[in-house]
């Protein structure tokens, strides 16, 4: 079993038949957008908890060398981050710099039309961090 699935199955149990079915398709990309889902969900329930756990798997795959992880992190769940205007004053709080710093580009294409007041509110974000991981969970970043 990948080392991406064994993670997300520590993190998510909900979720294990889909991680250990022989399903063909279900794959980080699949993982990471059911993730951006629930954390729309877990946003609207208030549930830091469960928001820390898919913020912070996601940053561990933006921050893994293989390319279909950070890859996956950036297009299933990064770049869906801001698609409505709530969502950004709520996100802000889970990112890290690493994060922000590494998909600034992504949204500055993605969200053109609203770019100048993400930039602002993200440029807001990184004066009041280090670069260090945004949430409280344990991970090895390495």
């Amino acid at each position: 079993m990948s080392t991406w699935r064994r993670t997300a199955l520590e993190l998510f149990p909900e979720l294990e038949r889909d991680l250990r079915s022989s399903r063909v398709g279900y794959t980080v990309y699949s993982l990471l957008r059911d993730l951006h889902v629930s954390a729309q969900k877990a946003h609207a329930r208030g549930d830091t908890q469960e928001l820390e756990k898919i913020y912070g798997y996601a940053e561990w795959c933006s921050r893994q060398q293989a390319e279909d992880l950070w890859n996956a992190a950036g297009v299933a769940f990064y770049e869906h981050l801001f698609e409505s205007e709530r969502d950004v004053d709520r996100v802000l709080p889970f990112l890290s710099a690493y994060v922000i710093r590494k998909h600034w580009d992504l949204w500055a294409v993605w969200y053109e039309d609203r770019w100048p007041a993400i930039r602002g509110k993200l440029e807001q974000r990184l004066e009041e961090l280090s670069d260090a991981p945004g949430t409280t969970v344990a991970w090895n970043w390495g």
